[in-house]
């Protein structure tokens, strides 16, 4: 834990080269807390047969809190963080120059709240068979979408920005998109729905409350 006065600083010891991971595994790291802090220049790793492919990657663990960090420049790795069968709470926190995804869940819970990401390489935020709120949450510059949402997710949006994206919204096999007081804002489509895996009966659905 930081401090707002002392921040915990994460980053390269050798500018040149990135380091490997945080990895929060299991229920032992259950309840973990991050605050007040700045992470930077991490990468992916294989651990135990585990590929932790988040500069921070979260498996098996519940009631995580991610508070006022500042998350940028994975330049190795898939995603700034990874979250698989877990549940967490972001806040205001920051998430730019991301190499791919900004975050990616699989098969997990969580809100996001009061929350910038920023510059994604792929997606900002990206899901799969997850349940998630974003409320009050800024998603700017992607080069593919602002989110993803696949494989039978559920994720509310409430007042959120979506900005400058390829696409502002994908829902995908049978996942479905609940959106409110949102607003978009120079993007190529700000909508799009389809089937990409062919396991799923149907596309996807984005109800959008006016």
């Amino acid at each position: 834990l930081g401090t707002k006065k002392n921040n915990i600083k994460i980053f390269p010891s050798n500018q040149n080269k990135n380091w490997g991971v945080i990895a929060l595994i299991g229920n032992d790291a259950s309840k973990s807390i991050i605050k007040f802090s700045e992470i930077t220049g991490g990468s992916n790793k294989l651990y135990n047969n585990i590929y932790l492919k988040g500069m921070l990657s979260i498996h098996w663990a519940k009631n995580i809190r991610i508070e006022n960090v500042k998350f940028h420049n994975n330049n190795i790795g898939d995603d700034v963080l990874n979250v698989v069968n877990s549940e967490i709470e972001i806040d205001n926190s920051l998430f730019e120059k991301c190499h791919m995804d900004c975050i990616d869940f699989d098969n997990s819970t969580g809100l996001i709240k009061n929350t910038k990401l920023y510059l994604a390489g792929n997606d900002l935020l990206d899901f799969m068979e997850s349940n998630v709120k974003i409320q009050k949450t800024n998603l700017i510059s992607a080069k593919d979408k602002c989110v993803s949402s696949g494989e039978k997710s559920f994720i509310k949006i409430l007042e959120t920005y979506f900005i400058d994206c390829n696409i502002g919204i994908a829902s995908k096999d049978e996942s479905i998109v609940n959106l409110s007081k949102s607003k978009f804002l120079n993007n190529k489509d700000n909508f799009s729905t389809y089937r990409k895996n062919f396991t799923y009966s149907s596309e996807g659905l984005i109800d959008e409350e006016i």
